[in-house]
């Protein structure tokens, strides 16, 4: 291999390193340039070397214009480069915060700022392609089967707190330096590996191990600090997703920073944006809980004070309005008295009225006798009017009934039949009115003196 080709081999970008025999073109020994010239030469001699790259790196502090050009940064551990998205460039995949990509497109400067950026015109997930299709597969089976439906109230003010984390680190450190100034508690800590192989076997071994405790703590969290896509990616994995859904004990999701999501996130009873923030969010801030109830004290006392100043109050009125018993049994005595003196003075007037009524009454009382034979001669005379008037309706009433009898016989169908008239009927002793009914049938012939039984078949002349 020639020595030029080893150095291609070590450096993928040569042309590069002759950056400065291509500016060595201009006489700059003899030359003096204005600060627009040398911004004109740079930006046309680096956006001539680096026209069509690819650069992988993390994206940071993304932003979205009003003008929907996207700005944000390109990093790496050791170095970061400006990065825009023009509006209307068409990506493979959308940008987010922390996300690692590999990113094309070509380098210029700035010359307003005396900058070089990035002018991205296409972008794909680094190495992230297979988790990310895992992570959507998980999600959806998840989501599916129900194991995102926790949400359980926290208790407000827990006894024990566990906590599932890496045993060092700064990540229980915060956890517990937050819980010591808001809130001290009994606090579990169960190691485990946050990160590589064997994470959620660990994990997910830890939150059934305190779910088997006898004296279980009251909230469960599960936390992490920050980390790329790979990093995180074990609490996207199905043993600690059905761990937590499955857990009795309420679950705290603290993993990574706000931005970071995991599928533990869903399946939690509540996501903490940070480890720190878990611990702010399932614990009460004791000294406002001690202000709280300092306030509340010294309002049931001013209550207090003020139902007793109520009644002392009330007390006093009434206590004013009291009259003396002595006195007023003196004064309701006398007044009985009065009443007594009206009653007797009442029971003889009205017992001298009722002897006047009864000796009226007495004197207007007539002898029976002479009642008595009053009373016979009226019966008397009603008795004669009774009689006489009953003789007279059974005349009248005799002779208007003869009347209607005498009429009622003129009218009777004897009569008729005396004349030299007769009845036919049907055997049914239904009257017969026409000839066609009395055709090949019996029928009875009513006369003067008895009933002929016979039948007609022959009819001598119709009636026109």
């Amino acid at each position: 291999m020639s020595q030029e080709s080893a150095t291609n081999t070590m450096n993928p970008y040569p042309h590069v390193d002759n950056l400065a025999q291509n500016i060595s073109i201009v006489p700059l020994a003899n030359a003096v340039f204005s600060v627009t010239q040398i911004s004109t030469i740079l930006k046309k001699h680096v956006e001539s070397q680096f026209s069509n790259i690819k650069v992988k790196a993390e994206i940071s502090g993304l932003k979205i214009h009003s003008s929907g050009h996207a700005y944000f940064t390109l990093k790496d551990k050791d170095a970061a480069i400006d990065g825009v998205v023009w509006r209307g460039t068409k990506l493979d995949t959308s940008l987010k915060e922390g996300t690692e990509v590999i990113a094309t497109g070509r380098i210029t400067t700035y010359p307003a700022r005396s900058k070089y950026q990035m002018i991205v015109t296409q972008a794909e997930l680094s190495g992230q392609g297979d988790l990310m299709k895992k992570l959507l597969e998980n999600k959806a089976k998840f989501q599916e089967e129900g194991l995102f439906n926790n949400n359980r109230p926290l208790p407000k003010f827990p006894k024990t707190i566990g906590i599932v984390t890496s045993a060092t680190g700064a990540v229980i450190q915060d956890i517990l330096h937050r819980l010591r100034q808001r809130y001290p508690c009994h606090v579990l800590v169960w190691p485990v590996l946050v990160q590589g192989n064997g994470t959620a076997k660990q994990v997910a071994d830890a939150i059934n191990g305190f779910n088997t405790l006898d004296d279980k703590p009251d909230i469960l969290v599960v936390a992490r600090g920050g980390g790329s896509f790979e990093d995180l990616f074990a609490f996207n994995e199905e043993p600690i997703v059905r761990a937590v859904y499955e857990s009795g004990i309420p679950v705290v999701s603290a993993i990574g920073h706000e931005t970071d999501t995991t599928l533990i996130d869903y399946a939690a009873d509540l996501r903490a944006p940070t480890p720190t923030a878990a611990a702010e969010l399932i614990t009460p801030d004791l000294a406002d809980v001690r202000s709280t109830l300092i306030h509340l004290a010294k309002r049931l006392i001013n209550s207090y004070q003020n139902i007793f100043q109520n009644y002392s109050m009330r007390y006093k009125l009434a206590a004013q309005n009291l009259i003396d018993p002595i006195k007023y049994t003196q004064e309701k005595s006398q007044r009985l008295d009065d009443w007594v003196e009206r009653l007797e003075r009442l029971q003889i007037s009205t017992i001298l009225n009722f002897d006047q009524k009864l000796t009226n009454l007495t004197s207007m009382l007539k002898p029976p006798k002479h009642q008595l034979a009053q009373h016979q001669d009226k019966i008397k005379s009603l008795s004669d009017r009774l009689q006489s008037s009953l003789a007279y309706n059974i005349e009248r009433n005799t002779v208007a009934f003869q009347n209607v009898a005498a009429r009622l016989n003129q009218s009777s169908y004897q009569k008729t039949l005396d004349k030299g008239f007769c009845l036919i009927t049907s055997e049914t002793k239904k009257p017969i009115y026409k000839v066609a009914d009395i055709k090949n049938q019996p029928v009875h012939i009513r006369v003067q003196d008895g009933i002929v039984k016979t039948t007609l078949t022959d009819v001598l002349r119709k009636a026109t």
